[in-house]
Order: C-alpha cells, then sequence, then structure tokens
C-alpha cells in the first residue's frame, strides 16, 4: 500500500511538510540575521544550514511527487508507520510514532538529518539523550547509535540520508551486501586468521564481513588493520576485553546487509555452508532465524546454536540487539535471544544441508577465564536467566529442517 490515490494524498503530504520546512527555515534565518549573522540566503552554517537543508529535502519531495512518484509503505506496526520516498540520491523517510513508543534504534555507516514536524519527544545519541519538538533539526553522525521516543502525543518526523557508498562497501556499484558476517574474537589470532579464511573461501559474494576483536595483540592488530585496509573486512578493536554480547550488538550496529550472520571465532565453515541457511530464512521468513548443524569433536550437537547463523534484519527490528547482562560471555546470551524471538513470534531452525565444525568448545573461555571464573560466570548467568523466564533452558527443542 502506497501514500497515492491518484497522488492526491501523497501531493498533499508532500505540499504540506515542503510549507511547514519553508517556515520554520524563514524563522531560523530571522533568528539568525537579527543576532548578526550573514550571508547568502540558504548558505549560513550551523542551525540555519540545517534548516535550510531540511527544506530543500522537502522541496525535492514536494517535486518528486508531483512528478508522479509515491511515498512507499516500509513498515507498519503498533509502534509506527513509515513511509520511504527515493529520490535521485537521497533516501527521505516519514515516520508517524504512535504516543508513548519508541523506534528500535539504529545506526547507519553516513550521517541522518532529523527534521520534526509535530508532535513532543525525546531523541537518544549516543549517551546523550534531548528533548524534541516541532520543528527541531537534530543531526546524527554516521556510526551513531540512535533512538527516538514519543511523549503523550504523536510524534510525526522526517528522516534524511544519502544512499551508502555501495562501491566501497561491497566493490560493485549499485549492490547492498546481502549478508553481513560478524566474527567477535579476543585476540586468538591463529584461530580467527583460520576461520576468516575459511570464509572467504566458501562463502560466495555478495557479503561483507565484520570483524569485532577484544584485546588483540600487537601482531593481531597488524593482521587486521591490513584486512581493513585490503577492503576485506570492517573492524571493531576494542581496547578491553567486552565478551560476546556486546561485541555481536556493535557489529550488528555496523552491518548493512538484509541479512546478519553470526560466526564465532572458532567454528570451521564448509563449502556450502551460508547457502542452504539463505534459501530457507528466504522461503520461510517466519523462523526468524536459521543455525548450521554443528558437529564438536566428531558428534553431531542436537541443539542448533548459535555458533554459526543467520538472522533477518526483521526479526532484529523486532527483536532487538543482544541482552547485555549475559556481558560475562559464558552462556544463556544465545538461550535469551532465542526466547524473545519466540515471544515475537519467530520459529528458529537448524538445517541439516548447513554442516560447521566447532572442535574448540570451551577451550576457547578457558584462554580467556580461569575455570573458578568459568564456573562462577556461567552460575550468575543461569541464574540471570531464570530470574528473567522463570524457568530452566530448554532451547535444545529447536527443530531441524533439510
Amino acid at each position: 500500500m502506497n501514500i497515492c490515490k491518484s497522488n492526491v494524498d501523497a501531493l498533499y503530504l508532500a505540499g504540506a511538510i515542503y510549507g511547514k520546512a519553508e517556515k520554520d527555515y524563514s524563522k531560523v534565518w530571522e533568528k539568525y540575521w537579527r543576532a548578526g549573522g550573514r550571508g547568502k540566503y540558504g548558505t549560513a552554517t550551523g542551525l540555519c544550514k540545517q534548516a535550510w537543508e531540511a527544506r530543500e529535502r522537502a522541496r525535492e519531495a514536494w517535486l518528486a511527487v508531483l512528478g508522479g512518484q509515491c511515498w512507499k509503505v516500509r513498515r507498519r506496526d503498533e509502534r509506527y508507520d513509515i513511509y520511504d520516498l527515493q529520490l535521485e540520491d537521497f533516501v527521505l523517510s516519514l515516520t508517524y510514532l504512535n504516543e508513548g513508543k519508541s523506534t528500535r534504534g539504529h545506526s547507519h555507516h553516513m550521517e541522518e538529518s532529523y527534521y520534526f514536524i509535530s508532535g513532543q519527544g525525546r531523541i537518544a545519541v549516543g549517551k546523550a539523550t534531548q528533548r524534541v519538538k516541532d520543528g527541531d533539526i537534530v543531526v546524527i553522525p554516521k556510526d551513531i547509535f540512535h533512538r527516538v521516543s514519543s511523549d503523550n502525543s504523536r510524534l510525526v518526523f522526517l528522516c534524511t540520508f544519502r544512499e551508502p557508498d555501495i562501491l566501497a562497501i561491497t566493490g560493485e556499484p549499485g549492490k547492498l551486501p546481502e549478508v553481513s558476517i560478524i566474527v567477535p574474537c579476543a585476540g586468538m589470532l591463529q584461530m580467527t586468521r583460520r576461520c576468516i579464511d575459511l570464509i572467504e573461501k566458501y562463502t560466495p559474494p555478495l557479503y561483507e564481513l565484520i570483524i569485532v576483536c577484544d584485546q588483540p595483540e600487537a601482531e593481531m592488530v597488524e593482521w587486521l588493520k591490513a584486512l581493513e585496509k585490503e577492503g576485506r573486512a570492517r573492524v571493531v578493536i576494542n581496547s578491553r576485553l567486552v565478551s560476546v554480547p556486546i561485541a555481536v550488538n556493535m557489529g550488528i550496529k555496523m552491518a548493512k546487509g538484509k541479512y546478519v550472520s553470526l560466526v564465532m571465532n572458532d567454528v570451521t565453515v564448509t563449502e556450502g555452508w551460508m547457502e542452504p541457511l539463505l534459501e530457507v530464512l528466504k522461503s520461510h521468513p517466519e523462523y526468524g532465524c536459521v543455525a548450521s548443524r554443528i558437529y564438536r569433536g566428531g558428534v553431531e550437537r542436537k541443539f542448533a546454536g548459535m555458533d554459526c547463523w543467520v538472522v533477518s534484519r526483521e526479526t532484529i527490528d523486532r527483536v532487538g540487539l543482544f541482552d547485555e547482562i549475559f556481558s560475562a560471555g559464558t552462556g544463556y546470551d544465545t538461550n535469551d535471544y532465542i526466547r524473545r524471538m519466540w515471544a515475537e513470534g519467530y520459529s528458529p531452525h537448524g538445517v541439516l544441508r548447513s554442516t560447521v565444525y566447532h572442535p574448540q568448545g570451551q577451550t576457547t573461555l578457558e584462554g580467556l577465564y580461569s575455570r573458578e571464573e568459568i564456573v562462577r560466570w556461567t552460575t550468575r548467568n543461569l541464574l540471570l536467566f531464570m530470574q528473567k523466564w522463570g524457568n530452566l533452558p530448554d532451547e535444545a527443542n529447536m527443530p531441524f529442517v533439510d
């Protein structure tokens, strides 16, 4: 469904936004001029420049609709209605955020501008939160996580951003990565290098690789920087041990793909590991997430865990990021995420045709924690899980499909 009953609704909407942006710009310009600011109309700096750009984007939207384009429905649920309008090199995203609701929050590898049309609320940008109201403009730096919340009325805002540099991300003009593969690690150069080499060998294009590494040794830092310089991966280096859930969330916030894959750095992927996962998830979006069949020590694990899995962007938008209360990284973060997918109506499945090996098991944790610490943190995470869900984990019942 699009906003264009013979384009009357679309034209009215675009015209109203343009008219309001014009008035808001005039107010800002008047304040700027009275305060002693000078410059050609529309070329001033700071807030005046931002208001001018918001006015220009609104004008382009009005002209585009006048030329026959429609606002396309991108998402509609109990939280909000979102409509997109594609311009030549810009995307305009119009959101009606319902009373007392919040967006899921996200970050983009590009700058965004938010122009608030009506209502009141808050916008969190990184660790800072500010009040927003009718006429406010907020510029979001690239790669900064942000979330909008409404107060006791509907909040309407227009978000504008340029199309991403597709060539820089994928090496192919006009194409976004289908899958963003996130590999969290904590040092362990040889193990991680082997994991990355096999991913590159056995994964068909079009994908992007994101490596989030905690406390790498000097040799590994050089290797990671070389990967990034060669365009083989995007890299995040943490000077401290932030653990798997936090590292995965960092990767998700950077991801550009329609699907997001998590591969632990001690996993060995095999030929044809990715194709069945995508095939099943595309055919059954209601699954939300699919996982590879895993062998450990020559024995098949009955639980299709998240040592190697693919989740859709839609699922992440609905379920959210990993819960960082399990930040010790010693278990139950995966069980919690599966429970949350179930709560949203998804049914994660394992895929028999996708096989990987995870021979390291606990040895990866033993390289980071003492045995006493592993027992203590694992027990803590189990208690947190039971407090949150009221019972023991039973995610071993995840079904498999061919």
